[in-house]
């Protein structure tokens, strides 16, 4: 399973869409994306509340949900980033996990031999300067070192 993305649709040029804490626009306002932004991934979580369709996403670093009468799905614009593993010990894996930050819920495990391709987006900075991806393995999506990742060229993968 590869990413699934959005663009954002019916909101006015130099206006933006909100994302929210939970699914409601009453909740907690965590970020906006502007009307142009083509790369909104889909975190494969949907709720409809109120007769409303809610979907969430993260872009450009902040996770929430979006009202999808704002979003149509992108078929053409290329998004995402590629990467393959490196600096991971003999016999050890690379953890993915739920938020950029080493103490957060484990989503997956990556072994230290993967030799494939992994896509990944939204680079985010942890509190001590490390960067984190959210990468996609198998199906699972979830933040990942970038310490331990390489950026390659789609040329590079077998896909």
């Amino acid at each position: 399973m590869t990413w699934f993305f959005f663009e954002v649709a019916n909101v006015k040029a130099g206006d933006t869409l909100s994302i929210y804490k939970s699914p409601s626009d009453k909740s907690e306002q965590l970020g906006k994306i502007s009307a142009d932004e083509s790369c909104v991934a889909y975190l494969n979580e949907f709720k409809e509340v109120d007769s409303q369709k809610w979907v969430k996403i993260t872009s450009k670093n902040v996770q929430g949900w979006v009202n999808l009468q704002y979003l149509k799905r992108n078929w053409e614009s290329p998004c995402g980033t590629y990467y393959q593993l490196v600096n991971i010990p003999r016999n050890d894996v690379l953890n993915l996990r739920q938020s950029p930050t080493t103490s957060s819920q484990k989503m997956g495990r990556i072994p230290y031999d993967y030799g494939g391709c992994l896509t990944g987006i939204d680079e985010a900075f942890a509190k001590n300067k490390r960067k984190w991806v959210l990468l996609d393995y198998e199906g699972t999506k979830g933040w990942a070192s970038a310490y331990y990742l390489r950026t390659v060229s789609v040329d590079d993968c077998d896909i």
